[in-house]
């Protein structure tokens, strides 16, 4: 009887490593949040009537380029933010950007011509869907949430994204950015 119990605890004990070892690498997707920091730098050319080449320089990441399509372009990212308790132990707000995206404001346009790129692997564990899923008092976790931020695209736009506390806030860098929001719809 002594063997199988044995051979029960060694493998639950194999298991819970396995699965904190995969927890520990997907949390290191995720960047830490203190205080507002700068995230991204977008800057636009058009190549066409609603179509844009966005080249995007996440912060110490070699810039991206992607082609968008429509009027308005959205940044997405997913945040865990811990209850006081977890804060007071080290535990910081954390995020990862999603995903980057065209958006249209005529609707019929937006179902049939949306563009959208991933910009983050899910390695691992996925510790969004664990933490979604598992009640809250357990986890420690004081909000599972996604944010987002959207601006209109022009000619030679250039925008900053920063994260603070609750989420996601663009600004214009130049006056071709500040003369598109001044005529956003």
């Amino acid at each position: 009887m002594r063997f199988p119990l044995r051979w029960f605890g060694r493998l639950s004990s194999l298991i819970l490593l396995f699965l904190s070892i995969s927890l520990f690498f997907n949390l290191r997707t995720y960047q830490a949040l203190t205080a507002e920091i700068p995230v991204a730098k977008l800057h636009f050319q058009k190549k066409s009537h609603q179509h844009y080449l966005l080249t995007l320089q996440i912060a110490e990441q070699k810039p991206q380029q992607f082609e968008l399509q429509g009027d308005e372009w959205q940044l997405d990212a997913r945040m865990l933010k811990w209850k006081p308790l977890q804060v007071i132990f080290g535990s910081k707000t954390v995020f990862r950007l999603e995903h980057i995206s065209g958006r249209f404001y005529d609707i019929q346009r937006e179902r049939q011509e949306k563009t959208i790129y991933t910009l983050s692997e899910n390695d691992g564990l996925h510790v969004w869907e664990i933490l979604r899923k598992t009640p809250q008092n357990f986890t420690g976790v004081d909000a599972v949430y996604g944010s987002a931020v959207y601006m209109p695209m022009t000619d030679q736009a250039n925008y900053q994204v920063t994260m603070g506390l609750t989420g996601l806030i663009a600004r214009p860098l130049n006056i071709n950015a500040q003369q598109a929001i001044l005529h956003w719809q």
